[in-house]
């Protein structure tokens, strides 16, 4: 989780993102990291920017559970795919998606507080 700050911090360093919408994706990174993660301090680093999404993409871990057991995917990614089931446009599915996403991150920080 610290390596992953880091690496925020380098890019924050390398990039103006002064009033910018940012959607940082996360990706291939281990849930074990994911949950050692401070989402509020992520929000704090980049408290320069507009608007910050963020996207991990986990992966699954070796050993990290029963070969039977399904994984479950990041929040997000879970309820996008959840909505591909149910019936809407697609102008709608988008809308929820994004809705919905928002919602997460929000309900996500205020796990971390």
């Amino acid at each position: 989780a610290t390596k992953v700050m880091e690496m925020i911090d380098k890019l924050k360093a390398q990039n103006n993102i002064q009033g910018r919408i940012i959607q940082l994706k996360l990706e291939k990174l281990a849930r074990s990291t994911y949950v050692q993660m401070d989402l509020k301090s992520i929000r704090e680093l980049l408290s320069d920017a507009f608007h910050v999404d963020i996207h991990p993409e986990l992966v699954r871990e070796e050993g990290g559970g029963s070969a039977s057991e399904k994984p479950i995917d990041a929040l997000p990614l879970e309820f996008e795919r959840f909505l591909a089931d149910i019936k809407m446009s697609e102008n709608e599915r988008k809308e929820f998606v994004n809705l919905g996403i928002c919602y997460i991150n929000h309900a996500q920080e205020k796990e971390q507080i």
